[in-house]
């Protein structure tokens, strides 16, 4: 008797596809960093980095978080509206938020007049990430990933060597997005519902965009404020660090968090999209998940192990083998990084299933508790010393990091209890049909 496993292989696939694809385009970020190192300044890094922390946090709020929930619905053309309801915040956005800082252009930066624009690609770029998702065109989010990276790299470097200084770090972060958005949006040409993103289809399918904002309202409500506790409590660190320790402090913490927090955060997170889009078919099959999310977890454990061990412990020598000795400190905070990345790694992928199983109101507790423990901890470390009696800015960092491993076991066990109840509860709709 033959047997087949068609879905477990298709799965396998596009794990691989984008895996391979992330892997690439880290490889290519990675590979630049020596020659990035030595153009640029840890206080040019240091603008940079709390650039792209704005933008992350700011996009979120500017599309609402419906992005999120374009994989979820069975009927495609809900899933356009959100879509298109997405492109046109971002949008809207852009054009309004250009026009304000351009009128106080006298007061600040012009650096930062880059940030509506900034904002907005990266939350059409979201949108895109997960139409492309559930469209299943894992290869071309791969590939816009690779050319994400090489556009960012190219423009960086070229942009050094002419003396840009900050704006060639942030001129590469925008253009790499204006890169992956070109690479996604023309994977939905070749798909039968072209005709929905004609311009004068959202103008045509308001009404439509209404209904799909209304069905999917728990979207603004609850995801929306979770991921932006989630991206806040990633994110605070760099704000705190600026308000709090040197322009050279937050620049070491910037490097240290491209080198190694980024990579990792970005595959867990393409992993993490992939396991939602399944998560919602079994949802829709009345299929189990709590032993689905316990391989995953000890398959992500056993993968993520070696390279974080070689950090922990390595980390500082590589830095300065690599990067140069004017890149220590950030070797030294990869080391105590790469015990928070770990579990981070385990946990990110799978953070999602709360909104699959109609357990989202869980994931703003979960997020608010991840920022407010990490804002404490930088605090204590600031003010009292790290749990290892090391003053100042090393101290607070390795204050945070304990305390989120803490959060991290805390945030897995939420996510198996409310799992195990998902599947008592389809079991007996089983048991008694």
């Amino acid at each position: 008797m033959a047997f087949s496993f068609p879905a477990p292989s298709a799965a396998f696939k596009q794990v691989r596809s984008l895996t391979t694809g992330t892997f690439v385009a880290q490889l290519i970020v990675l590979a630049s960093s020596p020659w990035i190192a030595r153009i640029y300044t840890p206080e040019e890094f240091a603008t940079y980095g709390l650039f792209a922390s704005l933008v992350l946090v700011g996009s979120i709020l500017i599309t609402g978080g419906y992005e999120a929930a374009i994989p979820l619905p069975k009927e495609e053309s809900i899933a356009t509206s959100l879509l298109r309801s997405v492109l046109l915040l971002c949008l809207v956005f852009a054009v309004t938020g250009t026009i304000i800082v351009a009128s106080l252009r006298e007061l600040i930066d012009p650096i930062w007049g880059l940030l509506p624009l900034a904002m907005s690609l990266h939350g059409a770029m979201q949108g895109w990430t997960q139409w492309t998702l559930r469209v299943e065109h894992i290869h071309r989010q791969a590939w816009s990933k690779v050319t994400m990276s090489a556009a960012l790299v190219s423009t960086q470097v070229l942009s050094g060597r002419a003396g840009f200084g900050s704006y060639g770090l942030i001129g590469g972060y925008i253009l790499g997005r204006v890169a992956s958005i070109a690479i996604q949006q023309n994977s939905v040409k070749l798909e039968p519902s072209q005709r929905f993103f004609s311009v004068g289809s959202f103008i045509h399918g308001f009404h439509s965009h209404l209904h799909a904002l209304r069905e999917y309202r728990q979207q603004p409500l609850f995801v929306m404020p979770s991921s932006l506790l989630s991206m806040g409590a990633k994110e605070v660190p760099v704000f705190l660090i600026a308000a709090w320790f040197s322009q050279e402090s937050l620049g070491q913490y910037s490097f240290a968090y491209r080198i190694l927090a980024a990579p990792a955060t970005l595959l867990a997170l393409s992993l993490g999209a992939i396991f939602t889009q399944r998560a919602a078919k079994r949802v829709m099959e009345s299929k189990p998940l709590k032993n689905w999310v316990q391989r995953l977890w000890f398959g992500l454990a056993v993968g993520a192990c070696l390279p974080f061990i070689g950090i922990g412990f390595f980390g500082q020598s590589i830095f300065v083998w690599v990067f140069g000795e004017p890149w220590a400190i950030a070797g030294l905070l990869s080391q105590w990084l790469s015990i928070m990345l770990f579990l981070q790694f385990v946990s990110l992928p799978t953070s999602r299933v709360l909104m699959v199983i109609g357990a989202a109101k869980w994931q703003p507790i979960a997020s608010g508790a991840d920022l407010m423990v990490r804002v404490l901890a930088l605090w204590v470390g600031y003010t009292q010393g790290g749990v290892f009696g090391n003053p100042g800015f090393l101290g607070a960092v390795q204050t945070m990091v304990i305390a989120q491993a803490f959060v991290q076991f805390g945030t897995m066990i939420l996510i198996w209890v409310q799992v195990n109840q998902y599947d008592e509860t389809i079991h007996q709709d089983l048991t008694t049909r």
